[in-house]
C-alpha cells in the first residue's frame, strides 16, 4: 500500500462519513501549520494555550492535553455532547481566536502614535 506524505494533497478524509463528532467522546486532533514550516514560536504557543483555554471554558470542554511544537499542535479533549459544538467547530474556533489575538498584537505593536499633542 502507497503511503500519501503529501497530506495538502489528500484528497479523501480520514472522518467516519456517520459519525457524530460532536457527541460526548474524547477526541485527538493534529493542527499542521502550512507545509510544516515552523511558526509556532513561544510567543505564538502561548496565544494558542490562551485560545484552547477560552474556546474550551466557553464550551465545557474538557481538556486532557496538549501539546505545541514549531510546526503542530496535538490536542486530546472530551466534548460535552450539547450538539452546541462539533470536534471541526472547536478546532476552527480555537484558529479564528488565535489569529484574532495575533492580528490585535500585530496591530497594537505596529500602531503609529498620535501625531495630534
Amino acid at each position: 500500500m502507497e503511503s500519501n506524505t503529501d497530506f495538502t494533497k489528500r484528497k479523501e478524509t480520514i472522518r467516519f462519513k456517520s459519525f457524530d463528532y460532536s457527541s460526548v467522546n474524547a477526541y485527538f486532533f493534529t493542527i499542521c501549520t502550512n507545509d510544516k514550516k515552523k511558526y509556532l514560536d513561544k510567543s505564538i504557543q502561548e496565544t494558542i494555550r490562551v485560545a484552547i483555554e477560552t474556546v474550551s471554558q466557553k464550551y465545557s470542554i474538557h481538556v486532557h492535553a496538549v501539546s505545541i511544537s514549531l510546526n503542530h499542535i496535538h490536542g486530546l479533549v472530551t466534548l460535552p455532547g450539547n450538539k452546541e459544538i462539533s470536534l471541526s467547530k472547536y478546532v476552527g474556533l480555537i484558529k479564528v481566536r488565535t489569529t484574532q489575538s495575533l492580528m490585535n498584537t500585530s496591530r497594537d505593536r505596529h500602531a503609529c502614535p498620535d501625531r495630534r499633542a
